[in-house]
């Protein structure tokens, strides 16, 4: 049961991550607001939980994204693509840095779409695994 829960933190982790690619490009686009202004007023519960966003307040939002990658549980080519993203950040122009924003909303989104089509096949998996050895369990008792 904590490996399907690990794999729907999972998901909601992406999609924590998704949510503030899309604040940060929509603040850029909208209000050419700077990074620390951006990290400073956004507060998403999973982010600020692993801390990244009270990183960012301190550190460079790679640098951050260092430090709480291994509080995470997205997998290595998740984390990878997310540490470009940061790594990549605030040295464009606005239309630069929205197009950076762009793309990388892109390959998470369909990173996000693949691991909740796999959710709940992962899930019943995992819910069964855990059944089976609690019946296997409960017969070696007896």
């Amino acid at each position: 049961f904590c490996a399907a829960g690990m794999y729907r933190q999972r998901c909601d982790e992406l999609e924590a991550f998704l949510k503030l690619i899309s604040h940060i490009r929509a603040r850029i686009d909208y209000c050419r607001a700077p990074l620390d202004t951006i990290f400073g007023e956004y507060s998403e519960g999973i982010l600020v939980k692993c801390g990244f966003i009270g990183a960012t307040s301190k550190q460079k939002p790679s640098e951050a994204f260092a430090v709480c990658r291994k509080r995470l549980s997205l997998t290595d080519s998740q984390a990878d693509i997310l540490a470009k993203f940061f790594a990549e950040l605030g040295y464009h122009t606005a239309a630069e840095e929205s197009a950076h924003c762009a793309y990388f909303e892109s390959q998470l989104g369909e990173m996000l779409s693949a691991s909740r089509r796999e959710l709940p096949k992962i899930t019943r998996l995992c819910r069964s695994f855990g059944i089976l050895a609690g019946i296997m369990a409960a017969i070696l008792l007896i």
